[in-house]
């Protein structure tokens, strides 16, 4: 019997099965969007034009949040606990006790690709060319515009990396954004994610290789993965790394 099933990445969703072996996981390709842990085994994930709150240990929601005109992405929980995610061109906040939406911030940006929380409780938004830092109130405190723009992570330095077509960059925003590193790649990184030592694993749509790169992508290794591009890429909570492809496996 399955009794619970919660996306762990874009593409990834974990699914619990309480048979004989109630420690037994299988993962399933899904496309949902990336939730977020609130505390341990406690989630905030997008379902329609809603956020739903549920826990691992119950398959039932604990809390739905309503207000988006759009179906809402990249979802934060905020410094002061609040509940934050982009919804089209808008910033969406939700109270900390889920009770009801608390604003939401005309960006003015065409609908944003990336939005993250830093650890100082700032907030980073990418949309098209630009990059937007937002202070802890999620005002613009100063923006840069750069190439075509397609992923934003933040490394374990705190430093941006921003991947481009056939390109990466990484930023130090402290001060406006200075370009520190720009890396071209021999195809377009499709699924990308920060290893617990801080090395960067990725994958790209020309081929089945797993990439990694050292924290300044100056060194870099490819092993082989699958039998198509990998599509994401997660780090689970024992420091594992799970790839999901093209080719409907994920290992």
């Amino acid at each position: 019997q399955c009794d619970f099933s919660t996306p762990v990445n874009d593409n990834i969703t974990l699914t619990a099965k309480w048979n004989r072996t109630p420690d037994k996981f299988v993962l399933r390709v899904n496309t949902a969007t990336k939730p977020v842990e609130l505390e341990a085994g406690r989630f905030a994930m997008a379902a329609g034009k809603h956020i739903v709150i549920r826990g691992l240990e119950t398959p039932l929601a604990e809390a739905v949040l309503r207000g988006a005109d759009t179906e809402p992405e990249h979802i934060n929980k905020l410094a002061d606990g609040r509940i934050a995610a982009a919804s089209g061109t808008d910033i969406l906040v939700w109270k900390s006790d889920l009770s009801e939406q608390e604003m939401k911030i005309q960006t003015n940006q065409a609908s944003m690709r990336n939005f993250m929380v830093l650890p100082d409780g700032r907030a980073i938004s990418t949309s098209g060319s630009w990059i937007y830092l937002r202070d802890s109130l999620l005002k613009d405190i100063t923006s840069q515009t750069t190439s075509n723009l397609e992923i934003a992570v933040v490394l374990s330095d705190g430093k941006l990396l921003t991947t481009h077509p056939c390109k990466v960059n990484i930023w130090d925003y402290n001060g406006g954004f200075t370009r520190e590193s720009d890396v071209s790649t021999e195809g377009n990184i499709m699924g990308i994610t920060i290893l617990p030592d801080g090395r960067i694993a990725a994958g790209m749509d020309h081929d089945t290789y797993l990439h990694i790169w050292d924290s300044a992508m100056q060194n870099h290794i490819e092993l082989p993965a699958h039998q198509d591009s990998i599509s994401s890429l997660a780090v689970l909570s024992d420091g594992k790394l799970v790839s999901a492809s093209y080719d409907g496996s994920v290992r």
